[in-house]
């Protein structure tokens, strides 16, 4: 009986220094993958710390565009308006111009008549002027 209780206990100090065995391997393979899992940590946050600055600066960029678009459309309303202003201040220049125009070529063409109708009594009263010389 005593070798029997000595087999067990030397079995069971197998089995005891085989668990000691697995759970050094399991802490080795634990350390082994947590310090990976540590490494993969440390890796995803410093992509996700230059994803975040690579964020900023695409937002910055972003405001500074919107920006740069709102004054070009600024400018364009106002380059619009002053053109628009430009036109019609040229186009009622105009119209006045051609009024005015009109009017001397009216008086003009009276003067031309007038000038006509004594230049055709001049024709006819020249022949009899001739003759009372």
């Amino acid at each position: 009986e005593i070798r029997h209780l000595e087999a067990s206990v030397q079995t069971v100090d197998g089995e005891l220094e085989g668990f000691r065995r697995s759970s050094a391997a399991r802490e080795l393979e634990h350390g082994l993958r947590h310090r990976a899992a540590e490494a993969s940590l440390k890796e995803l946050q410093d992509e996700l710390s230059g994803l975040r600055r690579r964020q900023a600066e695409v937002v910055a960029a972003k405001r500074e565009a919107d920006t740069e678009v709102a004054e070009s459309q600024r400018k364009a309303k106002e380059v619009e308006l002053a053109l628009g202003n430009g036109i019609e201040t040229r186009r009622v220049a105009m119209h006045d111009e051609l009024g005015r125009l009109e009017a001397e070529l009216s008086q003009e063409l009276e003067v031309c008549g007038k000038l006509e109708q004594a230049l055709e009594q001049e024709r006819r009263n020249g022949p009899e002027m001739v003759r009372q010389a």
